[in-house]
């Protein structure tokens, strides 16, 4: 196993919970979502928007990393 107890990987939308992925909590179509859920869903979101930036600032430091997606 890659992970140890407590550590995640962290996800958007696009990708499946699991026991090692973490994603936001997704709205049901006839349903809300509690307080701590949407809480959670910004919280999680504020980390990958540092995480983006992170990757945007090592992508303009480094330019061979720039082409790789």
């Amino acid at each position: 196993m890659y992970f140890s107890n407590k550590e995640y990987l962290l996800g958007d939308s696009a990708f499946l919970a699991s026991m090692v992925m973490v994603t936001a909590f997704k709205k049901g179509p006839n349903a809300t979502l509690s307080e701590e859920h949407k809480s959670f869903n910004i919280k999680l979101a504020k980390v990958q928007i540092q995480i983006e930036n992170c990757i945007a600032l090592l992508k303009a430091r480094f330019k061979r990393v720039k082409k790789r997606r």
